[in-house]
């Protein structure tokens, strides 16, 4: 599994590169995402991750159950939720402020609140690619299918080059770090926050 760095800095990595670099005379990435969204987005990314603390949870409150039984990337990891997330974008950004006719303040009311969910679409979708395709598998039709996704890259380059898994992974969060804050610094002058 991609460790949390990862998890975070893939998806907040993304949205600024869309918002610093996506512009158009009718389209400004910038001014339909906020800085609010860059937040939001990185805890979306951890969103499929959230079974982890309910088993263990569980695990406390019953002997009997492990994480193993209950099956970390199952629940969460799977498409209904992004397609949840995909329909309640639709709805609010789209149909209610059509349907009901609302002034103008109203029906951006309405959008913004959409955004929420297609920020929350984006960061939970590339966390389930990251696990698809780095590390481990992803049951994307879960629980109608027991079809897996599983590339795990890591693995194989770990077997490849003789490398731990681990230590792969905590180089790639230290890359995506060293990455993000050189984009910060470069794109947006992170040292006059000092």
């Amino acid at each position: 599994m991609p460790l949390v760095v990862t998890h975070v800095l893939v998806p907040i990595i993304f949205l600024e590169l869309i918002r610093d670099n996506w512009k158009t005379r009718k389209f400004k990435a910038s001014k339909f995402f906020s800085k609010r969204h860059i937040f939001l987005i990185g805890l979306a990314g951890l969103l499929p991750d959230l079974d982890v603390p309910i088993y263990r949870a569980l695990a406390l409150v019953d002997k009997s159950i492990s994480i193993v039984d209950m099956g970390h990337r199952v629940i969460f990891h799977n498409l209904w939720i992004p397609l949840g997330f995909l329909g309640f974008f639709v709805l609010f950004y789209y149909i209610l402020p059509k349907l009901w006719e609302l002034k103008k303040n109203k029906a951006q009311k309405l959008k913004s609140f959409g955004k929420v969910f297609l920020v929350l679409l984006i960061g939970f979708s590339i966390h389930l690619m990251l696990d698809a395709v780095l590390t481990g598998h992803v049951m994307p039709f879960y629980p109608l299918g027991n079809y897996l996704v599983n590339w795990d890259f890591v693995g194989r380059a770990a077997c490849a080059t003789g490398i731990p898994g681990l230590t792969i992974l905590v180089s790639m969060d230290a890359l995506l770090l060293i990455f993000w804050l050189w984009h910060e610094e470069m794109g947006h002058r992170i040292k006059d926050y000092f």
